[in-house]
């Protein structure tokens, strides 16, 4: 895809790995002669630096495609490309000139060198690039390592939140050892494997008690997997702020 885009568009598409490292160029061809000139001055490097940077960031956040102009007075666009909602890379375009940039003097030579595409063009590229965000993330043909290992755990506990699996048991599952499974599933998701199963339970219990209100607590319990309705309800208020017996309030999703 990156070998097609830059072939039409005779201009630089880079994949880029989300801490903005590249992987891999289409046709691997390199960054434009302005730009490598410019970039001879530490200091104007570093600036570029800088800016792509924030804008990878920006990008990360606001998860939508964003063009901006860089210090050498050509244009760039980051497209993020996200996967179950945390961004697994980003692809880079640039850079090109628009109409309204203007070189140093004794750079033009090099500066008219670069594509030159209208406003209305670079809208259209941006376009197309979110299709193929769309396509990288659709097919999985990047993957987040970590991500995927936990996420079939994840899938379980989802489809059947009334099921206790041992962190023992998760981790012979993803091949890591049960400390090495809690610290990564904690750094993935912010909550411990353990803590992970009991808000799925909780929300699971808040939907019952929301839809079936005449549902016995002792029974929405046991549904949940919850063996003693005392230590659930202390659960339940404590992360919703009310007991389960409760029924006008909807609360709030659990974790």
């Amino acid at each position: 895809m990156l070998n097609h885009f830059s072939s039409l568009l005779n201009v630089r598409t880079g994949f880029f790995s989300p801490s903005g490292k590249e992987i891999c160029a289409g046709l691997s061809r390199p960054v434009c002669e302005y730009c490598l000139q410019r970039r001879t001055d530490p200091a104007f490097n570093e600036k570029c630096r800088r800016l792509d940077a924030k804008m990878i960031l920006q990008a990360q956040q606001k998860n939508r495609p964003l063009s901006y102009r860089c210090h050498g007075n050509l244009t760039e666009a980051v497209v993020p490309v996200s996967l179950h909602g945390r961004c697994a890379g980003l692809i880079m375009i640039g850079q090109f000139r628009t109409p309204e940039c203007s070189p140093p003097e004794k750079l033009k030579p090099l500066h008219a060198k670069t594509p030159l595409f209208s406003e209305q063009q670079v809208a259209d590229m941006l376009h197309i690039l979110q299709l193929m965000a769309d396509q990288i993330s659709i097919h999985s043909l990047v993957h987040l390592r970590d991500f995927d290992l936990i996420q079939p755990l994840i899938d379980r506990i989802e489809k059947n939140p009334e099921q206790t699996i041992s962190v023992k048991k998760a981790a012979a599952q993803t091949g890591r050892s049960p400390s090495g499974f809690a610290h990564l599933f904690k750094k993935l998701t912010g909550v411990s494997f353990r803590q992970y199963q009991i808000n799925r339970r909780l929300q699971e219990a808040s939907r019952l008690l929301r839809t079936f209100p005449h549902m016995p607590v002792k029974q929405i319990a046991e549904q949940t997997g919850f063996n003693d309705p005392l230590y659930f309800s202390r659960l339940y208020r404590k992360n919703f702020g009310h007991a389960p017996t409760h029924k006008k309030f909807i609360p709030p999703s659990a974790g």
